[in-house]
């Protein structure tokens, strides 16, 4: 269900441990003598974000999208009020924006459509955002300010208003959406009783079809699966699957549980094969030294430029520096300088260029990384997980290979 509303494990991951892993952290994004505005990670940057890339990817009408965030911004600006802890909001009016986006959600979708879960998250955080801090800037720049939209008190605000409107909605969503099967990219056995034995027999072919262009890709070679299994694999896996594809026409639920077992025996071959393309833990810890060098100096840099108090500065644009330094980084060219020097790069896990969303969430669980043990354990995932991944890669779907 999950993914058809455009909830794939990363969305989910994002969703609900990114505000947690990136609440701590602001973006600057203006500074001027007494006068301070950021960006919290956590409570505003991640919702943006993730909602911008909801309504993209659902193809959302621009039109419903600006009045759903107008009526909610309207409601949220005359339940807040700005404090000396910033804008707040009190028990029971902050959940007015939450049961608003609900309404608007069925109202102008309805309960059959998939994108009426995306559209109230979406409409909630972003009406939000722009009700209670962007329609109260011209009160807070009164006096010199120093804050973060999305944060202090309004953090609670943001993060309650997009998941309380999403859980709400899921609820009441038709049957139809709610029980849709759902089709990891792992192949699971459980998938199989889903479908009756022909769709089952070809969801097998498909899923061996689909690691072995992944493998394929890896080594930079363009062809079909037959001609890469015998290639890359063996003889063995490639009569194995002429033979599936042989059975597929007509096959028996024997025919079906012999073909798991044939699949599950090739695919674990061409996992085997591509273990060794992983970048190793030594590999990206040396990387992760040259970025960390980069990104140092920048942020004495600026500490340098506009602060008086250097320690705290630094901690601001180091930690916000390596953010920006290392999702745009990974996004625009798969690599980060420290990474192009070792020779390693981020991809997605079957082999194609990294999305922005990807490198994002994988860079916004880079905070959670290092707020456990400053790293410990990701190296430890890193050393032992299958395919080298920290907790980020997991979350986003993302794998750290040496350069062919």
């Amino acid at each position: 269900m999950y993914a058809k509303i455009g909830f794939g494990g990363r969305e989910v991951g994002l969703l609900v441990l990114g505000p947690f892993a990136a609440m701590l952290f602001d973006l600057p994004i203006f500074i001027y003598k007494n006068y301070f505005l950021a960006i919290n990670i956590g409570g505003a940057l991640i919702p943006i974000i993730l909602s911008l890339y909801l309504i993209k990817r659902l193809y959302m009408p621009l039109s419903k999208v600006i009045i759903g965030i107008a009526l909610v911004s309207m409601a949220t600006f005359f339940v807040t009020k700005v404090t000396d802890i910033g804008v707040v909001s009190y028990f029971p009016f902050y959940l007015l924006p939450s049961i608003l986006a609900f309404l608007l959600s069925i109202l102008l979708f309805s309960p059959h459509s998939e994108k009426t879960p995306g559209y109230g998250y979406a409409i909630a955080t972003i009406g939000v955002l722009v009700g209670g801090d962007i329609f109260h800037l011209p009160e807070i720049f009164r006096k010199p300010f120093s804050g973060s939209m999305g944060g202090a008190g309004l953090y609670d605000m943001v993060y309650i208003a997009g998941l309380l409107s999403f859980c709400i909605i899921i609820f009441f969503m038709s049957k139809e959406i709610k029980y849709t099967p759902h089709y990891t990219k792992k192949l699971q056995k459980r998938d199989l009783y889903a479908l009756d034995k022909k769709q089952s027999f070809l969801l097998l072919i498909k899923k061996v079809e689909e690691k072995a262009v992944e493998l394929a890709k890896w080594h930079g070679i363009d062809a079909p699966p037959s001609i890469i299994l015998k290639s890359l694999i063996g003889e063995n896996a490639w009569k194995d699957y002429l033979i599936m594809k042989r059975k597929s026409r007509n096959p028996s639920m024997a025919d079906v549980e012999k073909a798991w077992i044939t699949a599950s025996i090739i695919i674990s071959a061409i996992e085997e094969k591509k273990k060794k393309w992983y970048a190793t833990t030594v590999e990206r810890c040396a990387s992760f030294l040259f970025d960390f060098l980069i990104i140092g100096g920048i942020s004495i840099l600026f500490s340098i430029l506009f602060y008086m108090k250097f320690f705290p500065s630094f901690l601001l644009f180091f930690f916000s520096t390596q953010f920006v330094y290392f999702t745009l980084f990974e996004y625009l060219s798969g690599s980060t300088i420290g990474k192009m020097v070792i020779g390693i790069s981020v991809k997605e896990e079957n082999m194609e260029k990294a999305e922005f969303m990807t490198s994002f969430t994988r860079n916004i669980i880079r905070f959670l990384d290092m707020a456990l043990g400053f790293y410990f354990i990701s190296l430890i995932l890193i050393k032992f997980s299958p395919k080298k991944q920290r907790l980020g890669d997991l979350i986003a779907g993302s794998v750290v290979v040496k350069n062919m």
